[in-house]
C-alpha cells in the first residue's frame, strides 16, 4: 500500500518546478479513486551546482488517507 510512503526530490529552475507541480497534481488525480491523497511540502536548498550557487527547491511527497 502507498500510505506512509515518502519520497523527495530536488528541482532546479522555474520550468522544472512547474513540471513537478503539474506531475503532483496529475498523480493526485490518479490515486484519488484508491482513497489516497498526496501531500507535498516544498522548501529551499541553497547548494552549489557546477561551482555556481543556485536556488534549488526540495520537495517532500507523502501518500496518506485523506482526513
Amino acid at each position: 500500500m502507498l500510505e506512509g510512503v515518502e519520497i523527495g526530490t530536488q528541482i532546479i529552475g522555474p520550468r522544472a518546478v512547474n513540471q513537478a507541480v503539474k506531475m503532483i497534481a496529475i498523480a493526485r488525480r490518479h490515486v484519488a479513486p484508491s482513497d489516497i491523497d498526496l501531500c507535498f511540502a516544498p522548501g529551499f536548498v541553497p547548494p552549489k551546482v557546477g561551482g555556481e550557487e543556485r536556488t534549488v527547491i526540495e520537495v517532500a511527497l507523502e501518500a496518506r488517507h485523506p482526513l
